[in-house]
């Protein structure tokens, strides 16, 4: 049996809306119902229809846990699935492509946080819910699924190399000891960034034209962990830089030594 296509217009934009069986068609001629974009921009631009969407969203949230597993399961999916990542970006293009509603949705941004009470309110409920350990626990899990992702790591080390503290602090010592060398003929820039897809470090200091790296190790890089740690970002600064020298000071022995001699 040959399966049939029912087609109508949209009300509104004349779009072609396809239904695969006719009482379906004919329920929608009679109730002029529109496709779902213009859907989409009726419900987020009249208020009644954003009043319905918020009542039905808030007792799914607060009565019936199963309805509220359903939509967490969903929203986990909708993440996590190429094709309704791209399904919902085109159909959010879509609507901030309407002038007026994007005007509408800056507006009620604006409205909502300069409103002080609005805003302690969201940051009361954002404590409650990352105070409940299970949902902290699916946000840390659902974390660490999305930074294994080469796509979503490279896109979440460009946003951090564009953030301007990141690499600031710096050791007590470090830039009197590196201006004692810049005195002697060397350029060493101080946190200077490198990154990869992968990886975003900030040396303590590389001198360019030398091609030489500077590591200022106090205190706490004596500890086991740390220089478990240090060894491994060292070999990666070792990699991506291949400097004709490497030194680490430690600060609490006073001494120098260039790694790659080792």
């Amino acid at each position: 049996m040959e399966n049939k296509e029912y087609i109508k217009e949209c009300p509104i934009c004349g779009k072609e809306i396809t239904f695969s069986r006719k009482n379906a068609l004919v329920a929608s001629i009679r109730d002029n119902k529109m496709c779902k974009s213009c859907s989409l921009r009726k419900r987020y631009s009249d208020p009644k229809e954003r009043e319905k969407a918020s009542i039905v969203h808030k007792k799914s949230y607060s009565d019936d846990p199963s309805i509220k597993e359903k939509i967490s399961v969903a929203c986990i999916k909708r993440f996590f699935d190429p094709k309704e990542r791209e399904k919902t970006s085109r159909i959010s293009k879509k609507i901030w492509a309407d002038l007026e509603l994007r005007k509408k949705a800056s507006d009620k941004s604006i409205k909502f946080y300069s409103n002080p009470e609005e805003v302690k309110k969201m940051g009361a409920a954002v404590k409650i819910a990352l105070n409940n350990p299970d949902i902290k626990k699916k946000h840390r899990d659902a974390i660490k699924i999305a930074m294994r992702r080469p796509d979503v790591r490279k896109r979440h080390i460009e946003a951090l190399t564009k953030v301007n503290y990141l690499g600031r602090a710096m050791d007590v010592g470090f830039i009197e000891m590196i201006k004692c060398w810049n005195k002697m003929g060397f350029h060493f820039q101080s946190n200077y960034q490198i990154h990869t897809d992968t990886d975003l470090f900030y040396v303590d200091g590389y001198d360019k034209e030398k091609n030489v790296v500077l590591e200022y190790d106090s205190k706490y890089h004596n500890n086991f962990t740390q220089k478990q740690k240090d060894l491994i970002r060292q070999q990666k600064i070792i990699d991506i830089l291949k400097p004709k020298k490497f030194w680490r000071y430690d600060s609490v022995n006073k001494t120098c030594k260039n790694v790659l001699e080792e």
